[in-house]
């Protein structure tokens, strides 16, 4: 699952996570099945519990909603995993989600909606830690960089990386004495180690690639994801991209999220 208050960049992070294909799951979502057979996301996240299927569940860090999710998967064997995408402020939130409204022709969410979700992050992230088996936590100030990881009850925090001031109020939360790891988190092989959707099963394994292999970024067809995957590449990879032949700077990823603005 991806979650976050308003305007924090889940569609845009989900987007890069399709455009990896790292697993199939992140190609499968409630809301592509709910328009495939007309029916409510609702009723589409219980049909694909109902069929053992792994997928991509974008979710707004709602307690109501969240416990809704938790209690249709209880009991059905799925192991969550949970991308939570934070921002220091809540003006940032606020601004984001008016330009992506802005973008889209509607309405924004109104500024009091995503402050009170604001006040709400230490219950939400308390629900999460209980309910879910690992969280990874991704900071959007500059593009998506992993600032925390926490799973069997332990915290770890990224070596060499600064640590924003909402990821510090987290480790009082959930640990007040997170362990520093000796390098970068390992996002990628812990992470999306799971197994094939149905869909994929009668399709052939792919080749194996080496422990210090990456996938291939892809563009996204979403405006803003390629920009998104470059910058995930740089800042969690800390290597050049391959097959492209492009070396990626690590100043790349200080663009910021201006190239994708009101991220939600």
């Amino acid at each position: 699952m991806i979650t976050g208050v308003t305007g924090v960049g889940k569609t845009t992070f989900a987007g890069v996570l399709e455009g990896l294909k790292i697993l199939p799951e992140y190609s499968l979502t409630p809301g592509k099945i709910a328009k495939t057979r007309k029916i409510s996301e609702q009723k589409a996240v219980l049909e694909l519990v109902k069929e053992q299927r792994g997928f991509c569940y974008e979710m707004k860090l709602i307690n109501q909603e969240m416990r809704d999710f938790f209690e249709k998967v209880d009991g059905r064997g799925y192991t969550i995993l949970c991308h939570y995408i934070g921002l220091e402020t809540d003006t940032e939130s606020i601004v984001r989600a008016a330009r992506r409204a802005a973008e889209l022709g509607k309405e924004p969410e109104p500024a009091t909606m995503i402050s009170g979700e604001y006040r709400m992050i230490p219950e939400h992230i308390k629900l999460l830690a209980d309910k879910v088996s690992r969280i990874q936590f991704w900071d959007n100030s500059r593009g998506f960089r992993v600032v925390g990881d926490y799973g069997e009850g332990r915290l770890s925090l990224p070596a060499g990386e600064k640590i924003p001031k909402w990821m510090q109020e987290i480790c009082g939360l959930i640990d007040p004495q997170p362990q520093k790891s000796r390098g970068k988190i390992d996002w990628n092989a812990p992470l999306f180690g799971g197994e094939r959707t149905k869909e994929d099963e009668e399709k052939p394994a792919g080749k194996p690639s080496g422990a210090e292999r990456l996938p291939i970024a892809k563009p996204g067809k979403t405006k803003g994801h390629r920009d998104v995957q470059r910058r995930l590449f740089v800042r969690v990879a800390g290597r050049s991209s391959e097959g492209g032949g492009e070396n990626f700077e690590p100043d790349i990823q200080q663009e910021g999220s201006e190239s994708d603005p009101g991220l939600r």
